[in-house]
């Protein structure tokens, strides 16, 4: 009944209402969602459809506030979901050709910690967003620091990511971020990190590896 309603009556308050129950309750999944995506997983069904169910009902909400795909998607929240999806490839790729051996390599095994940084800092980003870039930056500095001078097989895609981020971290430092989110920033947060982690919104194409659980 609610999604009829919805769907038939233009009602701000309503919409508004039912976006910030769905945040509440679904945040944690669609992190999930995005870690084990990011690491070639399935959580919730075995279809490349299901993993969007949620992303839709976000943007479906979001366009019912009257907030259009072609404005949030250039938020500075959203891309600072992306970056924060970034940050996770960046380090995901450092473990696998750092952390990792070859024999395991070859086995599609990563040495990868259980939660990456970008996704272990994306509550934080809610209620301390503006500091959350000059902590991911000290975070993802040791990263950053190997991609510049990686002369391995994935070299470009290494130095691609290093200029993924200082494009969007710039962006960002010219850009006006609130102290904290509300239901509709939340949503973009969440949009953003998941777009970026598909690479929708990066043109990443690298092919996706289970990761072996390491602290």
């Amino acid at each position: 009944m609610d999604g009829l309603e919805l769907l038939l009556k233009e009602d701000r308050a309503f919409a508004m209402n039912l976006l910030t129950i769905f945040i509440s309750n679904s945040a944690p999944l669609l992190a999930l969602c995005g870690e084990c995506s990011r690491r070639g997983r399935q959580v919730i069904g075995d279809k490349e459809e299901d993993k969007m169910v949620n992303p839709a009902i976000l943007a479906l909400l979001l366009y019912k506030l009257g907030c259009k795909k072609e404005d949030y998607m250039n938020s500075p929240v959203f891309k600072l979901g992306t970056l924060l999806a970034l940050a996770n490839s960046l380090q995901y790729h450092y473990c696998k050709y750092v952390r990792t051996s070859e024999e395991d390599r070859k086995k599609n095994i990563v040495n990868a910690p259980v939660q990456l940084v970008g996704i272990s800092m994306l509550s934080a980003a809610e209620t301390r967003t503006r500091q959350t870039i000059g902590i991911l930056g000290a975070r993802i500095r040791p990263y950053r620091t190997w991609a510049r001078t990686d002369m391995g097989e994935d070299m470009g895609l290494s130095r691609w990511m290093q200029k993924q981020f200082s494009v969007i971290s710039f962006a960002l430092a010219e850009s006006s971020l609130p102290e904290s989110l509300g239901p509709i920033e939340k949503s973009e947060l969440y949009l953003g990190y998941m777009a970026g982690v598909s690479g929708k919104t990066t043109g990443e194409n690298e092919n996706d590896e289970g990761g072996k659980q390491n602290g």
